[in-house]
């Protein structure tokens, strides 16, 4: 079973496809709550598909029963200053807005939202 894997290492689900040639390209994988993920992936996808288009990015929402219950994980994955730009979004508007944001006592984004 291994010796297959390494002959034919399965295709990489990351977003392997986002790669061009001179560009540097990034994965940050951030803890937001339920709500937060909510607001991020929007009515239908929207915001996560005007974020993905803006910023050159690929952005994914574990599912809610994946890790801690209240809580998801964003993998943003893209260029380094679409990634940047993402996170930053993120962090200045979506947990801005979103109340129940501050229940993750043990991460801290407040000095990106200088």
């Amino acid at each position: 079973f291994i010796h297959s894997l390494v002959r034919n290492p399965p295709s990489s689900p990351t977003g392997a496809d986002l790669l061009d040639s001179g560009r540097r390209m990034q994965m940050m994988k951030m803890v937001v709550t339920n709500s937060t993920a909510g607001m991020i992936i929007g009515k239908g996808g929207a915001t996560v598909k005007s974020l993905n288009e803006t910023y050159d990015v690929r952005i994914q929402a574990s599912q809610k029963d994946d890790v801690v219950m209240g809580e998801r994980v964003l993998t943003i994955l893209g260029p380094e200053e679409g990634v940047n730009k993402t996170m930053e979004y993120i962090i200045k508007e979506k947990f801005r807005d979103d109340p129940t944001s501050t229940s993750i006592t043990n991460l801290d984004y407040s000095s990106y939202m200088d």
